[in-house]
């Protein structure tokens, strides 16, 4: 056994330093890395000159190092808009000099993250998946838009989805306080998870599993604990960057984004939207809250996929967090239809590939490039709400007659 593990974690650190080796071809010959450039910029100006990440000498330090001069009025500024506690996860990153080997390394990290994240689903859907599909889907995990470009810019957002997919794992097996626990940390991130941890709390209280928000919630304080360490003032700072301008055509809702498009009515039909999106929402938590871990799971990646329309500030970049939802589907394809759920399942990959591809690169151009963000807000929620609700009744109710069990 020591055998083993000693080559498997060989072989595992030489993946990883190949990953590295590729990476830094990568990004030595492609322009990005933007939120982990800034991040780490400013995680280093913070131990090495003690300059606040929320101050304007940040965000001008970060612009430099990104742009190479400060941001211009058509681009966007970097201002940090995450907690301070987020910030020492990038600590470790501080003691690499060059930016390219530190970008290489995160990219890494995130590729990691993403293929764990996948793995996981797999396991908390219950999906039957085959290896060759299952080989696909892994492939279309880090490579279709809202995996890959959370990679490229070196969002921690991989690294969120994977402590959310585990901590739904561990609800699953009933381990509460490691679920309370990892659903505080993937506060890293507030705007993900904010929405979930309301349902969470919810289910808990009628289910007699409040021990799941209590530890997310107390491991939440010791980071917030944390932050207060480093600058008292922290949270202040942090809530005023909710209203600092960042650059033109920047939206953070689905009310912005048809906004954009509609400048006339488009932000009230967002607002709307939003409105019905979270009555829907908050019906499905009470109709579920006693199907048990079936009932719970396909609410959880309902609101979870809900979040990203509801009102609450969020980015496309976030979209990777319905990756658990996308595999609840397979799951629930393919261990209805024994023959073909696995057919449909890689076609719909196919599908939501290829059409978020094609409507990146689509408004990729001088004239079209505003519009990249905004219209990014729509595809993958739409299609995921389809979907969910096409296998709702099959993943919350088992099979009851004697003709669902034929194999």
């Amino acid at each position: 056994p020591l055998l083993l593990f000693v080559l498997s974690f060989t072989a595992a650190l030489a993946l990883f330093a190949l990953l590295v080796w590729g990476n830094m071809r990568f990004a030595g010959e492609n322009a990005g890395g933007e939120d982990f450039l800034m991040r780490w910029d400013n995680a280093r100006e913070f131990v090495r000159n003690g300059v606040s990440p929320y101050s304007d000498q940040a965000a001008e330090s970060a612009e430099v190092l990104i742009y190479g001069h400060t941001a211009q009025t058509d681009a966007e500024r970097m201002v940090a808009s995450y907690p301070l506690y987020a910030l020492v996860v990038y600590l470790p990153m501080t003691l690499v000099e060059d930016p390219i080997v530190a970008r290489a390394i995160w990219m890494a990290v995130l590729e990691v993250a993403v293929l764990a994240a996948a793995i996981l689903s797999v396991y908390l859907s219950g999906w039957r998946v085959k290896p060759l599909v299952l080989l696909i889907f892994l492939f279309f995990s880090v490579f279709w838009y809202h995996g890959f470009r959370p990679i490229v810019t070196g969002e921690i957002t991989p690294l969120v989805t994977l402590l959310v997919v585990s901590a739904l794992l561990a609800v699953k097996n009933e381990h509460d306080e490691l679920a309370g626990v990892l659903f505080g940390l993937a506060m890293l991130s507030p705007e993900m998870v904010l929405v979930l941890l309301v349902f969470v709390l919810f289910w808990g209280v009628f289910n007699g599993r409040i021990q799941i928000f209590l530890y997310a919630l107390g491991t939440f304080a010791l980071l917030c604990g944390l932050g207060f360490l480093l600058i008292p003032d922290w949270p202040m700072e942090y809530l005023r960057t909710f209203f600092a301008p960042t650059g033109p055509y920047f939206v953070d809702t689905i009310a912005g984004a048809l906004g954009i498009f509609l400048p006339t009515g488009g932000a009230r039909v967002g607002g709307a939207i939003s409105i019905l999106i979270a009555i829907v929402m908050v019906v499905e938590w009470f109709i579920n809250r006693g199907t048990g871990y079936r009932g719970f799971l396909w609410t959880a990646c309902f609101t979870i996929v809900a979040s990203f329309w509801v009102g609450i500030k969020t980015s496309p970049d976030n979209f990777i967090l319905a990756l658990p939802a996308l595999t609840l589907v397979f799951a629930g394809w393919t261990n209805r239809w024994r023959r073909y759920g696995s057919v449909v399942s890689i076609i719909t990959m196919l599908f939501i590939f290829t059409v978020i591809w094609l409507l990146f690169l689509g408004t990729f151009s001088q004239v079209l490039d505003p519009f990249i963000r905004p219209v990014l807000f729509f595809p993958l929620p739409f299609f995921a709400f389809i979907l969910l609700y096409w296998v709702r009744w099959w993943t919350i109710h088992p099979p009851q007659v004697w003709f669902d069990n034929i194999r």
